[in-house]
């Protein structure tokens, strides 16, 4: 297969909306989606996969029907866009799904965009506004208590996604999934909620993916057939068969930035996949198997078999510190738990009458010298998506719903470990810090909106040599899989403590202070599309005591360490600690600690003049919301009215003022302008009427009309303290000339008639 990469656009001719599905409580009915980064408004892969293979699979219907080619376009559409056998429907028996050649991420606005909106704060309010409706009835009345208040996006902006498509080395199989993927983009022509409303009219564009010329002269003949890839499970790891050396181990610090949210399914609760609160190592090394299987070579995936390689489960990063697992020895003060003590029972429970809680969740990191412990607990987004049917065009339980995805939110940073023995690294070490950083995809429903991943690799030194001792404090830092006697999975710390005695090669007792707690971890084998064996051991965070007949080798538990104990040691499993600092202590000060997150890229792209139209309008509709707003201020001052504008009690009179109001409403260019001065030379030559004004009000208008037309801009942007355009120059936009003019004349007025009633 052959990646290719380019890039969709989005160009929205009209306003658009694509709804999160929920509103604002007495309030919104419906708030349109926002990225989670930026809080601005996109529109999901899923949205745009969804849109994209709807108009293939209309153009493929179309061919198929002229066509008695054995082999079918829909098949082309299958093979680009994935699919699920649906012939044993209710059945675990189905075949495996066939997986997607196109993976499509979200449609945001384009960097240099979104630079200028973090500048510049009040152009955000010009992306949306709400628009009203109501329903109907039969009659084309509007029924009670229907009215509907939804948010909407303006138009003219232009959304760019990133996709990635694998292509075959058959040339002609190549051409055919490109063609289709062309003819689709020029067939959408609406995405998002009422586009049959008016709304979401829109243009897809794929640059030079494939010429017009090409793609067309590919679909008018026969397509070819294309041989499909079924998802399959990737390959697992057996328990070590031999011991790795134990000398020379290194470790490779792995930095991963989370680009999109990424979903770590943990469980199927209904119609939600809930998500863990870390990365696991199995997630990690299927993602880097190809690319430290082609530095080590073919014997790769002996050396993960043989423990000499290992990928550590991925956890928080916090105080620079790579979180780990809160022991279950710790406690807190269960009416004060945020920044309160926290006690280790694991040196014996306090002496007072405080009652304490187990703190059961949530990483730590540990400040040595100012005996500081740092708790953070991730927490998870939900995202709404729904499986829309065909027919009806909206999602419904026959294809799915309504359904939801946990994930952690995008822009956090996560820390894992590479592990190796010296041999290994020799030639893996170098060649990973030598490629950089890399995109990766983790996690479920990794093709559109999330399991966005950025991996670096950094040296670390070399372990600390370590004295013996005459106790081993072990604390589990990640799940640990073991077996008893019969070979049948168990959760038992004296089974611990055999395996520890075995690999240490010391008689070991246990203290009575042990804090141990089992977990069970489901899965799924695609390949026979069955349950897999559950996994069951000591949960990450369990903490034992053992008591030594003599003293325990510092290096030998050193390289335990390292070589992980149990059983999936390659994909995290036996992480452990022993006699780790922090456990040491009997009372700890904490603090809730903040995740570290990733600093946001500035954009070095300069506009384009699509964004360049976009941005204009923007500061348009900002600069004209300021202007009216601050207009009805500077109009609601009697002083002003009076002594600027010459509008007393009584002059002009009330039918004066309303003809004042038809003119002024008109004024939206030079054209109207004239009509407007010709209209007040006409108020001077009749004495009747012109005996109603006063002539400051006809010398204003005068100046605003012939001289100065820039007047009530000006006198406006005086009231707004220079804030209007934010420092733009106004030849620019010489709209707001009149803009100005309109909203200062109207609001006087309306103000000064107002004050006339209450008189």
């Amino acid at each position: 297969m052959i990646n290719k990469a380019f890039t969709l656009k989005v160009r929205f001719d009209s306003d658009w909306q694509v709804s999160q599905g929920a509103g604002a409580p007495g309030f919104i009915d419906s708030l349109i989606r926002r990225h989670p980064q930026d809080d601005l408004p996109y529109v999901p892969a899923k949205t745009l996969t969804g849109i994209w293979r709807d108009a293939c699979e209309q153009i493929a219907a179309g061919l198929d029907s002229e066509s008695g080619a054995a082999a079918t376009w829909a098949d082309v559409v299958r093979a680009i866009f994935g699919a699920i056998d649906e012939s044993g429907k209710g059945s675990r028996r189905r075949r495996a799904p066939l997986a997607a050649h196109l993976s499509v991420r979200e449609a945001r606005l384009s960097e240099s965009v979104r630079a200028e909106l973090e500048q510049e704060s009040g152009l955000r309010q010009g992306l949306t506004f709400i628009k009203p409706g109501v329903k109907l009835d039969a009659r084309g009345v509007a029924e009670e208590d229907c009215l509907r208040l939804e948010e909407v996006a303006i138009g003219g902006c232009v959304l760019s996604a990133d996709c990635v498509v694998s292509l075959p080395e058959d040339q002609a199989q190549t051409q055919a999934m490109l063609a289709l993927l062309w003819a689709g983009a020029r067939v959408v022509e609406r995405l998002g909620a009422n586009r049959r409303r008016g709304l979401g009219r829109c243009h897809f564009g794929v640059g030079d993916l494939i010429a017009a010329e090409d793609a067309l002269k590919v679909l008018a003949g026969d397509p070819p057939a294309i041989v499909t890839e079924r998802v399959t499970e990737p390959k697992r790891f057996t328990p070590r068969g031999s011991h790795a050396e134990d000398g020379g181990w290194k470790r490779l610090r792995v930095e991963i930035d989370l680009l999109s949210p990424v979903v770590i399914a943990q469980a199927v609760m209904g119609n939600v996949v809930t998500s863990q609160d870390y990365i696991p190592g199995t997630f990690l090394l299927s993602a880097l198997n190809e690319r430290m299987a082609r530095a080590v070579g073919s014997a790769y995936f002996g050396c993960v078999a043989r423990g000499e390689l290992r990928v550590l489960n991925a956890y928080p990063l916090t105080h620079n510190q790579r979180g780990l697992p809160i022991p279950l020895s710790f406690h807190t003060p269960k009416e004060k738990s945020n920044g309160a003590d926290v006690s280790n029972f694991l040196e014996g429970e306090p002496g007072d009458s405080i009652q304490r809680k187990p703190m059961r969740e949530g990483y730590l990191a540990y400040d040595h010298q100012a005996k500081l412990l740092y708790h953070l607990k991730p927490s998870v987004e939900a995202f709404t998506h729904g499986t829309i049917e065909d027919e009806t065009q909206r999602p419904t339980s026959e294809v799915g719903g309504v359904y939801t995805f946990e994930a952690l939110p995008a822009g956090l940073r996560y820390v894992s470990e590479i592990v190796m023995t010296a041999a290994v690294a020799d030639k893996l070490e170098g060649a990973l810090l030598a490629d950089g950083a890399g995109e990766y995809r983790l996690g479920k429903a990794k093709k559109d909106d999330f399991g966005r991943v950025r991996i670096a690799f950094k040296a670390e030194d070399d372990p600390m040599p370590r004295p013996p001792c005459a106790y081993l404090d072990v604390w589990l830092c990640s799940d640990l899989l073991l077996r008893d006697a019969t070979l049948a999975p168990c959760a038992d710390t004296e089974v611990l403590r055999v395996e520890l005695e075995k690999e240490l090669g010391v008689g070991l007792r246990a203290s009575e202070n042990s804090f141990a707690r089992m977990r069970r971890s489901e899965g799924w084998r695609h390949a026979w599309n069955l349950p897999r064996p559950s996994y069951v051991g000591l949960a990450a965070g369990t903490v034992v005591r053992f008591q030594a007949d003599g003293n325990v080798d510092g290096q030998k538990s050193l390289a335990l360490e390292m070589r992980g104990l149990g059983e999936r040691v390659a994909e995290g499993y036996g992480e452990v600690r022993f006699n780790a600092p922090v456990l040491e202590e009997d009372t700890l000060k904490s603090k809730r600690a903040s995740l570290d997150r990733r600093d946001e890229e500035g954009s070095a792209h300069s506009l384009s003049k699509e964004d360049q139209a976009f941005i204009r309008r923007l500061r348009l509709r900002a600069s004209r919301r300021d202007i009216e707003r601050y207009a009805v201020e500077l109009a609601g001052s009697a002083s002003f009215r009076k002594d600027t504008l010459g509008l007393a009690p009584g002059k002009p009179t009330n039918s004066q003022l309303g003809a004042l109001r038809s003119v002024v409403v008109a004024v939206k260019d030079d054209a109207a302008r004239q009509r407007a001065r010709e209209w007040l030379q006409h108020l001077g030559a009749v004495k009747n009427r012109v005996d109603n004004w006063n002539d400051r009000t006809r010398d204003e208008l005068r100046d605003c009309l012939e001289k100065d037309p820039t007047r009530a801009f000006k006198l406006i942007n005086d009231k707004a303290g220079g804030a209007l355009l934010g420092g733009a120059d106004l030849e620019d936009f010489p709209e707001l000339r009149w803009d100005a003019l309109r909203a200062l004349w109207i609001a006087a007025i309306r103000s000064e008639l107002r004050a006339r009633e209450r008189q």
